[in-house]
């Protein structure tokens, strides 16, 4: 089998690719070619994708643990590959039933918008910020959110949940997930200042807030993004 990459999956780093192989007689080699979909086949000797398919090369490592590692990885944004890997035993058998594993490149890093309150103004009747978050291919996995109680994020004065003060120091801790998400092109998410955590009820007239989200996308390993946008509460 193939255990990098797993099938389907997004990948903004990948170095190498690995698996296993077993037999009743013994392994004797491991071959694979990896295909760039939409016909071409990777040459180890140039780094390229400009060989026909299939174009088998061996693996390195052991026959019951292969790898092969990239000296530079050849991939390319947004593209979609599939690693396939055939194994032949010391009986000289050729393994008939096919293994292989697609993945999609994705090197960009997600991005995240707030659109409510579009004005940077929030008061008693805003009870919900929203927004949204995009990333592509791999898609948005989450978004997290967290208020400090001092425009410029200054250390104990983040809101920490479950006590509702702006008291604590800045650490992962902090963040609150969504309390919406609808999976959209792009993400929709929204926050609640009143529950599960009454935020609002800790916040002055008059005071200007920051707050901070943290966008994650599903490529592995995953990409992130921080950016900071500034609410002034007025009742």
């Amino acid at each position: 089998p193939i255990a990098v990459p797993v099938n389907n999956g997004y990948y903004s780093q990948l170095t190498s690719v690995s698996g296993g192989s077993v037999d009743n007689v013994g392994v004797s080699t491991v071959v694979l070619s990896i295909e760039q979909v939409g016909g071409s086949c990777y040459r180890p000797g140039n780094n390229d994708f400009l060989g026909t398919c299939p174009n088998w090369f061996g693996a390195s490592g052991s026959t019951g643990s292969w790898n092969y590692v990239f000296a530079t990885p050849p991939w390319v944004h947004n593209v979609q590959y599939v690693v396939r890997s055939s194994a032949t035993d010391l009986g000289g058998n050729v393994q008939t039933a096919g293994v292989s594993a697609s993945f999609t490149y994705d090197v960009m890093s997600p991005s995240v918008a707030v659109t409510v309150p579009w004005s940077g103004f929030v008061n008693p009747a805003q009870s919900v910020l929203s927004g949204t978050a995009l990333d592509a291919p791999a898609d948005v996995s989450s978004v997290e959110l967290a208020i400090s109680s001092d425009a410029g994020g200054a250390d104990a004065s983040w809101y920490s949940a479950g006590t509702n003060q702006f008291n604590a120091g800045f650490t992962a801790a902090v963040y609150m997930s969504t309390t919406g998400f609808v999976n959209a092109s792009p993400d929709q998410w929204s926050l609640s200042l009143t529950a599960p955590e009454p935020v609002q009820g800790a916040m002055e007239d008059g005071k200007t807030y920051l707050l901070r989200a943290r966008v994650r996308d599903a490529s592995v390993p995953y990409k992130e993004t921080v950016k900071d946008f500034t609410l002034l509460y007025d009742t």
